[in-house]
């Protein structure tokens, strides 16, 4: 007996001394800045999309400035109007084509009349007294020549900067009086030396982004009299302008050396005549539009749909939040903003900010992908030098702070990853399949590798079998290969499949992203003899399927080009899936991932999106996670972080979505997580592991020793949504008795990671 007490009080300090895993709080991403809903550009009469420029708001309405067809060689420019009764989900309501339109041109509106600048054709006066039917009531063009650039209206002023004003190489500022909208009458001119860009009105004050001749400050107490109170040269060229904090803000580029540099400046302009900078931002690309909110200045430029900047230090602002994307307008009211970027998007401001990784790896520089499991990070990366390509091991048990533990050099390229208890898996672009043995995470090394005979891209792994997506031995398509060897892999089996890009096992299921042929299920119930079963099509020759994930009730289908969506399936016959609805995303999906009741989108140019399905029937948009440039083509899940993978990003490690908002909020940060409970424990000979579960699942277990190793496996079997229950009874995979111990116990097949440590005592 006491041998016992002994050995238990043994055992016991072995589990206090195994490396602790870091507790990760998860985040609410809808309390910061994200996209709640995106309109794709719609399509024209003439086949091609609308593509939006500019917008603004007026009370209930959007008004905006689109543009379809070939520029510059066959296009129509158009002024739309939405409905915002409903400020998150904007309507549309009608359209207005206008005569040929520059599209750098701008748009102001109040009451029922907006004004457009139209660059070389004028100012076009619109009438939405009823916002459905728009109707053009008169064009304003002085000279004939002139090239409006920016415009801004005061009831029934309308202000207009030119950059071609009166005789050649003179500019300046037009004052409409709109009182009989059919015809417009000029009250006054301004002529100014500097090439007019945009302009904002303040008060009495008009700020003009003047080009090479930086900040000009205009009076416009009489309209009929305007004064010209002075200028701020910038030592650069001034783009575009706005109004935030009490300060003048401009939006600066310098392209005369090779390189063209870009800042913000803020202005104190309180003395018209003599205004002086007190603080400047270096950014990194070019202002498509900017405007003031609060204290804070929006920016829309050509690498990040929007930037927030943060004027509460007029002399050292920040950028506080940013949306990826690139080339947009910007319209503001509240928190509420909404970005001309092709199509129409609304954003809630939350609180401001954007999400920030909690850590990462240095950049990949190739392809990339990464699994995460007991505090160790799997990445396997296809970087361009030889010597760098193949897996690397980190210890990520604290996740702000990776460090590389070892690496296996193979000799494809990397694109996807499987891991299988002592084992890794990578699907490589030229070698196919290589094994890498992971049992020693700080020395692992090649222990098999498929015959040489083509590349694959993607990879799953089943009970004692890989999938392989590629073209092996001149299919292309989904392969078979049976690893229960590892050392040793063989495939027993290919399908041909056009043009496969992504794929996900369920049971024995294999469901297939295609580029032409959008979704198909394949039974992979015989490995040696897989048969397609079903299949699916929007019908779109545009659209292309990028990645789909599964789970017990559901499958999610990324689709891009032609769209950019997930397409949801309800899968409770998982051998025909049914189409139940389509998700619009604002950027191209290229890899999802899906944990509890959120699915995590990579794209083409927003980092990360974010899709809430906790309400079934109303799934939403809910967080912008800003990776990289954008462009994210992997990310997975473990239950506590996500990981996102980009060729200039690297590798970044995220917080998960909270699944139970209002229990976060409530003090638990890991509300809805629940764990792996085991009973008696310590234990000896068998140990009961209850869990519940938030939907049927196909559910397996793995328990692994205090180094890590894989030391047995239950089979994966159907287990319904609910409370369940497996029995382990302390043997390894060939029916021995393992001896006392610490163990961990983790499910597999779940969409939570739950995990569980076990002592037996023999």
């Amino acid at each position: 007996m006491r041998l016992r007490i002994a050995v238990l009080f043994a055992l016991l300090a072995q589990l206090l001394a195994l490396p602790a895993i870091a507790e990760i709080d998860c985040s609410d991403y809808a309390t910061q800045l994200h996209v709640v809903d995106s309109q794709p550009p719609r399509p024209s009469s003439s086949g091609y999309d609308y593509n939006t420029e500019r917008i603004c708001v007026n009370g209930g309405l959007l008004c905006l400035l689109e543009w379809s067809g070939d520029i510059p060689f066959d296009y129509a420019y158009y002024f739309t109007t939405y409905d915002r009764s409903d400020p998150e989900h904007p309507v549309f309501l009608g359209q207005l084509e206008l005569p040929i339109t520059d599209n750098e041109g701008a748009v102001d509106a109040q009451g029922s009349y907006a004004a457009v600048a139209a660059g070389y054709w004028g100012v076009h006066i619109v009438g939405i007294a009823d916002p459905a039917n728009p109707v053009l009531l008169s064009t304003f063009d002085p000279a004939g020549t002139g090239h409006m650039m920016g415009v801004a209206m005061d009831g029934n002023l309308v202000y207009a900067v030119e950059t071609s004003f009166g005789a050649p190489g003179s500019y300046g500022l037009h004052v409409l009086d709109i009182t009989n909208p059919a015809s417009p009458v000029e009250i006054a001119s301004l002529p100014t030396p500097g090439t007019s860009l945009d302009c904002v009105l303040d008060g009495t004050r008009l700020y003009v982004a003047e080009n090479e001749w930086g900040l000009r400050i205009l009076d416009v107490s009489s309209p009929g009299a305007p004064v010209d109170l002075g200028n701020m040269p910038t030592g650069d060229k001034a783009l575009r302008v706005a109004v935030a904090g009490g300060h003048v803000v401009l939006a600066c580029e310098d392209d005369s050396g090779s390189l063209p540099t870009r800042r913000v400046l803020v202005v104190d302009a309180a003395n018209a005549a003599a205004p002086t900078l007190v603080g400047e931002l270096p950014v990194d690309a070019r202002a498509r539009d900017l405007k003031g909110a609060g204290n804070r200045v929006l920016m829309g430029d050509d690498s990040a749909a929007l930037r927030v900047i943060d004027l509460t230090d007029p002399h050292s602002p920040q950028i506080s939040g940013r949306l990826l994307g690139g080339q947009v307008g910007i319209a503001q009211d509240g928190d509420r903003i909404y970005l001309a970027d092709g199509g129409l998007t609304t954003v809630v401001a939350g609180d401001w900010t954007s999400p920030s990784p909690l850590g990462g790896h240095a950049p990949v520089g190739g392809d990339a992908a990464a699994l995460r499991r007991e505090g160790l990070i799997y990445l396997a990366s296809g970087q361009i030098a030889a010597e760098n390509r193949g897996l690397t091991i980190l210890d990520a048990t604290d996740p702000t702070n990776p460090q590389p533990l070892g690496f296996a050099a193979t000799p494809g390229y990397p694109r996807d990853i499987a891991l299988v208890g002592d084992y890794a898996y990578l699907a490589e672009s030229v070698s196919g399949l290589q094994v890498v043995d992971v049992s020693v995470p700080t020395a692992p090394v090649v222990a098999g590798a498929l015959p040489p005979a083509g590349g694959a891209d993607h990879i799953e792994a089943g009970d004692g079998h890989v999938y392989l997506l590629g073209t092996i031995l001149g299919i292309t398509g989904l392969h078979v290969v049976d690893v229960s060897v590892p050392s040793a892999p063989v495939r027993v089996a290919s399908l041909p499949v056009a043009a496969p890009r992504g794929m996900a096992l369920l049971g024995q299921h294999v469901y297939l992203a295609t580029q032409w042929n959008g979704l198909l299920v394949v039974d992979v119930s015989t490995p040696g003899s897989p048969v397609q079963v079903d299949s699916w099509n929007a019908g779109e020759p545009s659209d292309m399927g990028a990645d789909v994930v599964v789970t017990g009730t559901h499958a999610y289908l990324g689709i891009r080009n032609g769209r950019s969506a997930i397409e949801r399936f309800d899968t409770s016959d998982p051998a025909h899936p049914q189409w139940i609805d389509t998700i619009e995303l604002r950027s191209q999906p290229l890899s999802l991932a899906l944990q509890g009741r959120y699915v995590y989108a990579g794209t083409s140019s927003g980092g990360v999106e974010l899709v809430d399905l906790r309400e079934p029937a109303l799934p939403r948009l809910a967080g912008d996670l800003p990776h990289g440039s954008g462009w994210v083509d992997f990310v997975s899940t473990d239950g506590e972080l996500l990981l996102a993978c980009s060729l200039e990003g690297g590798l970044e490690l995220w917080p998960l979505q909270c699944d139970d908002v209002t229990g976060a909020a409530e003090g638990s940060p890991t509300a809805g997580r629940a764990g792996l409970r085991a009973f008696p424990n310590p234990f000896n000979p068998q140990v009961t592991l209850s869990f519940h579960l938030a939907s049927a699942a196909c559910v397996g277990l793995d328990v692994f020793d205090a180094q890590g190793r894989l030391v047995a496996s239950l089979p994966a079997r159907a287990l319904p949504a609910g409370d369940n229950t497996l029995l382990w009874q302390g043997k390894d995979g060939r029916g021995h008795e393992l001896p006392s111990g610490v163990y961990l116990a983790r499910l597999r097949g779940t969409s939570e990671a739950l995990t569980g440590r076990l002592v037996l005592l023999r």
